[in-house]
């Protein structure tokens, strides 16, 4: 009799659980001091990994970007096995699906297409590694988030410096030529100013997030004006195309009046750098632009499928252009396009040059996978995080439409991140993560 009223009392406890009980207990935060102590690692690294250069190098900018995520992905993971921390976390089926659908099509691309290159090939792999990683590890969201606005205030203040004139790099007896445009000495820790308008445009939101849960909103208007203060100094007009996305965002989610300061932010920017930006005329980025696309567009079903392989862009972008001429296809305008490309500054066409249309679809779909998750989450919570991070990875998803970031480590490093923290928030207190 005792033992049927256990097993009555049992089954009344599971019943009456509540029913999101096993979603809440599999985001329980760990007790392990080492895994602490490895979840701290992981927000440093965020902090760290877009300030990082090495004079000297071929690519200063870039490659210890590449080293230092790399290396630190093996030493994280092999310390999270040891920490009973490394195994599959619990991601929506849709996006788990297109996460491996999209690994396949890289691997079927690499083992398929006529041209490899190692950097191009394990530049995604490492970017969605480290993006699983932070998942299954689990550090808090909202710490994650402040290294990353952290480390982008920093990025801007040294862009604004060297628009002021003061590099500080010169302190250091390194310079880099800037051709004779002055915009071009606006490269920050990134090498180039339309790398760091990227990064900037796709922190903006993140910080104006952080701003409501912390309650502190004169700081973080602060970073928000030194930020925009960088894409300014820029000259990036694709931050203007950005900004717009993003608002549009927040326009769907109906977080417009919320974020208010963003938008009139991003108004102002677009204004200023329509009218007053330190580059070359509108048209002519435009024109240029289109040169390469179609020169491009005329071979992309020469491997429709998997492509030509990770990186083969700018192995067969030079043939391409040459035929182009040859053939007496071009126009006498588009002579002063004529040059090497190391990519076709369109991510998507980039993405069916080397990966075909397996790697294209995939990568939208696991693109609209997040989405379809964060405008749920979104709007049934009102986070503060999920709009901000979900915000900056449309910003990037923008940027990619007239730019390579998905082709750098900086960009695929925030494009995990800003995943991350989206489907972090959940461990948060509703009161911690700004929801009302």
């Amino acid at each position: 009799m005792a033992s049927h009223q256990s097993q009555a009392a049992i089954a009344r406890k599971w019943k009456d659980a509540p029913p999101l009980a096993s979603r809440r207990d599999r985001f329980a935060p760990t007790s392990s001091v080492a895994a602490r102590w490895l979840q701290l690692g992981m927000v440093a690294l965020t902090f760290l990994l877009p300030l990082v250069v090495l004079p000297g190098l071929d690519r200063p900018f870039s490659t210890p970007k590449l080293y230092l995520l790399g290396g630190s992905l093996v030493v994280g993971a092999m310390l999270a096995a040891c920490c009973g921390l490394l195994g599959w976390p619990r991601l929506p089926g849709g996006f788990r699906f297109a996460l491996f659908a999209w690994l396949a099509a890289l691997g079927a691309s690499a083992a398929l297409g006529e041209f490899v290159s190692p950097v191009a090939f394990w530049l995604p792999l490492l970017g969605m590694a480290w993006f699983w990683l932070a998942v299954a590890i689990r550090p808090r969201a909202e710490l994650l988030a402040s290294a990353l606005v952290l480390s982008g205030a920093i990025v801007a203040c040294v862009a604004l410096l060297q628009y002021a004139g003061l590099d500080p790099f010169r302190f250091f007896g390194w310079t880099i030529p800037s051709g004779g445009n002055p915009r071009m000495r606006v490269f920050a820790t990134l090498g180039n100013p339309n790398f760091v308008a990227a990064l900037l445009v796709a922190i903006l939101p993140l910080a104006l997030a952080l701003g409501k849960i912390f309650k502190r909103p004169v700081l973080f208007s602060l970073v928000l004006v030194v930020d925009a203060a960088a894409v300014f100094a820029t000259g990036s007009r694709a931050a203007i195309l950005a900004l717009a996305v993003v608002l549009l965002w927040l326009a769907v989610l109906r977080r417009l009046v919320d974020w208010r300061y963003l938008a009139g932010t991003a108004i102002l920017i677009a204004v200023l750098l329509l009218f007053y930006a330190p580059s070359r005329p509108l048209k002519t980025t435009l024109l240029g632009r289109y040169y390469v696309w179609h020169v491009t567009s005329a071979h992309l079903l020469d491997h429709p499928v998997f492509g030509s392989g990770p990186g083969a862009f700018a192995a067969k972008y030079v043939g391409w252009e040459t035929a182009y001429w040859r053939e007496g296809r071009g126009l006498p305008y588009e002579r002063q396009f004529a040059a090497l490309q190391d990519h076709a500054h369109n991510d998507y066409l980039e993405t069916l040059v080397d990966h075909g249309a397996a790697g294209l679809l995939s990568f939208a779909a696991l693109l609209l996978t997040f989405f379809f998750s964060a405008f749920q989450q979104a709007r049934r919570t009102a986070g503060q995080l999920v709009t901000g991070a979900s915000a900056g990875v449309l910003g990037l998803m923008a940027v990619a439409l007239v730019d390579f970031p998905f082709r750098r480590p900086t960009e695929m490093f925030v494009l995990g991140t800003l995943m991350a923290v989206a489907y972090l928030e959940p461990m948060l207190p509703a009161a911690i993560r700004g929801v009302t």
